[in-house]
């Protein structure tokens, strides 16, 4: 399984819990890009006008090729996983052989901007205003048609945490 979704939407939690119900191993895709560029934050290489995001994003698509020869059984992706053409072909091929089902994680600009400012010390803004309800509402609706053309199935995530993870057992 791979949980897609804009930031906010609960896919490490999503994942950790939907692993344990399927007695299976998951892998935070975030935390490998960043060690991948030296565990430097997303916010850190976003910032930096040497890396920036086309340096994340290419971190990614490596990331995400080495998972996809192995896949554990749920991989948490990156909510701009799905802005990359190449990250896109290899989830669309590893879905045509049956190697993965993708989940989107559907959540409310409104209910990822409450997480977003829970949780502001772990996740810097990436846009230059800063603005955390502008970004999240930004990101939700341009990303909405990628995370569609994807996904497999489409999970409520403005839920509690353990109706979610129903949501998504049940999708596999």
């Amino acid at each position: 399984m791979v949980l897609v979704g804009p930031r906010g939407a609960g896919k490490t939690t999503a994942a950790a819990a939907l692993a344990t119900a399927l007695h299976g191993d998951w892998v935070d895709m975030d935390d490998l890009v960043q060690a991948n560029l030296g565990d430097r934050t997303a916010g850190e290489v976003f910032g930096d006008p040497d890396l920036g995001e086309r340096a994340w994003r290419a971190a990614e698509c490596a990331v995400l090729e080495t998972l996809l020869q192995d896949p554990p059984r749920v991989i948490a992706a990156g909510g701009g996983l799905v802005t990359t053409a190449k990250a896109l072909d290899m989830l669309d091929a590893a879905r045509a052989r049956g190697e993965v089902r993708v989940l989107w994680l559907q959540v409310s600009p409104e209910a990822a901007t409450q997480r977003l400012r829970r949780d502001a010390a772990d996740r810097p803004a990436l846009t230059p205003a800063g603005d955390v309800a502008a970004e999240a509402a930004a990101l939700t609706l341009a990303r909405a048609p990628l995370y569609a053309k994807v996904a497999d199935a489409i999970v409520d995530a403005d839920q509690a945490p353990d109706a979610v993870v129903r949501d998504l057992v049940a999708a596999c």
